[in-house]
């Protein structure tokens, strides 16, 4: 991590002014791993002074030395894929440069602090990257780059994080005090506690890399590789080799099982039928109008009054609902009609969580209220559903949600989830927040920078909400259950020969120009 070279200045007095300065040292290094970071040479007393005070001073300090740290990266060409600004995530951000690195993704803490290694709340976060770096499966690799204005006892650090300085037992009392001072709760305590201490002392040495850089440094580093082209790559220009490995897919979707056993059908009093009738329909009854007959996938006795106001209710009668779906000209009434009885009974089933259901643009939408808006972050089993924010004006909420889809293939119907962002002024459905505003509330938040794993993350919360299992369960009745695609192929053309593809781009491009000609 080459940031510049100079000539070491040292020798200063803390009254002086000192100058910050590149020089090129391995320091905290891993094996095999070379990283060249900058010695900063700084006071407190002229380097970085609280001018505002109090814990939202620190606050946005730490936000800004975070984007420093984020735009340092950045000009090293990585990727931001994640931000704890935006997400819940334990580091401060995720980042990855792909065309380089592949799957591996670097995890960045940023700390605008003195830090000193003995600090209950640092012992506790640097415990639960251990947790997360075991919990995670092979094929989500990532390390963990702690960046820190300023290390009390730097020489003490070195004897933890530097390789070539490292003491066995300034690990191992680094670990103990992870063990005894840590602030961890009981789950926590448990899982770090059953790790062995090999795998501390790998993650230490291998994994997590310390650097101690002033914001000052930062900037002025960045601004050096911006100005250079070290790190830059010809994404169009350069050859690489083409990867060709199998990888698993997710489908976002799942088949409908187990489909409710009646759908309910009856005359409509036409005389007394009018148009606002439909509109008078929740969004989680799954009733409907055609043809002047009402068909329903709840009972007669459950219809609300406004719809037997105008039913001939000695008309309806219960058909199979499997066969009646059967019919194509049914399928986008049976569509409509599962995804109104899959957004009631979801929030029949958590209801105490606050779950409500509403119609945006034709489609449907699952989404969690917020509680008082002094409660940050709301969770459901277990995961983020909506978090607070404060634009220049006023508080919004961001909810997580899902946007269902049902859908006919061959003779299946299939339930596709996508994960959507949607934004209210005080939690509830009900200001749910529309037209420009929103527009631009979504151009903060932009899906795209979302990667797969993250995005397929929120789908499978939403699956444990939704009870998409491949496990039986008693779905008699109305209940409907659904199966989760597990195995999902695609088919893959034969690329052909060298010779066959430069013929095929060369005529392909010989067309083009010929187009062209008068």
């Amino acid at each position: 991590m080459l940031l510049g070279s100079s000539e070491l200045i040292a020798n200063f007095s803390e009254s002086e002014l000192l100058v910050v300065c590149l020089h090129e040292i391995e320091f905290f290094k891993r094996p095999k791993r070379t990283y060249h970071v900058a010695v900063v040479l700084q006071t407190d007393s002229v380097m970085f002074r609280n001018h505002q005070g109090g814990r939202e001073a620190s606050h946005h300090h730490g936000e800004l030395y975070k984007d420093l740290v984020r735009r340092y990266w950045e000009s090293r060409e990585y990727n931001v894929i994640a931000d704890s600004k935006d997400d819940s995530i334990t580091s401060d951000l995720i980042i990855r440069r792909p065309h380089e690195y592949g799957n591996l993704d670097l995890w960045i803490e940023t700390k605008d602090t003195k830090l000193t290694r003995t600090d209950p709340d640092f012992l506790a976060e640097f415990a639960r990257y251990l947790i997360e770096y075991q919990e995670r499966s092979e094929e989500h690799p990532f390390d963990v780059h702690i960046f820190v204005r300023y290390l009390r006892a730097p020489e003490k650090w070195e004897r933890i994080f530097k390789v070539v300085k490292q003491k066995d037992e300034a690990v191992e009392e680094f670990y103990q005090r992870i063990k005894e001072d840590a602030k961890l709760d009981e789950a926590e305590e448990d899982k770090f506690n059953s790790y062995p201490y090999e795998d501390f002392n790998h993650f230490v040495t291998e994994i997590t890399t310390v650097h101690q850089m002033s914001p000052e440094k930062v900037k002025q580093a960045t601004e050096e590789l911006e100005r250079s082209d070290r790190y830059e790559h010809g994404t169009f220009t350069e050859e690489r080799e083409p990867i060709n490995k199998r990888e698993e897919l997710k489908p976002n979707f799942a088949e409908i099982t187990d489909p409710p056993d009646n759908i309910y059908i009856g005359n409509v009093d036409v005389p007394n039928f009018f148009q606002e009738v439909t509109n008078l329909i929740e969004d989680t009854e799954a009733v409907r109008f055609r043809s002047n007959k009402v068909f329903s996938l709840l009972p007669p006795q459950d219809f609300p009054e406004y719809v037997e106001a105008v039913v001939e209710m000695d008309t309806v009668s219960a058909e199979s609902f499997e066969e009646w779906a059967r019919d194509e000209e049914n399928t986008d009434l049976a569509s409509s009609l599962l995804t109104r009885e899959i957004c009631r009974q979801t929030v029949e089933k958590h209801k105490l969580d606050d779950c409500g259901a509403f119609r945006y643009r034709s489609d449907y939408y699952l989404m969690f209220e917020h509680g008082p808006l002094e409660k940050e972050v709301e969770e459901v089993m277990g995961q983020q559903v909506s978090r607070v924010f404060d634009d220049a004006s006023s508080r919004f909420v961001r909810h997580r949600t899902a946007q269902l889809n049902v859908r006919r293939l061959n003779d299946d119907y299939f339930l596709f989830v996508l994960i959507k962002d949607h934004f209210t002024d005080n939690g509830e459905h009900m200001t749910l927040v529309r037209g420009e505003r929103k527009g631009i509330l979504h151009d903060n938040f932009p899906q795209h920078r979302y990667n797969n794993s993250q995005t397929y993350s929120r789908y499978n919360h939403w699956r444990k909400i939704l009870g998409i299992h491949n496990r039986s369960k008693d779905t008699s009745d109305q209940k409907i259950g659904f199966r989760r695609i597990t195995e999902i192929s695609i088919r893959k053309s034969p690329a052909g020969i060298r010779e066959e593809i430069d013929t095929r781009d060369t005529d392909s491009v010989q067309q083009k120009l010929g187009e062209q000609d008068d």
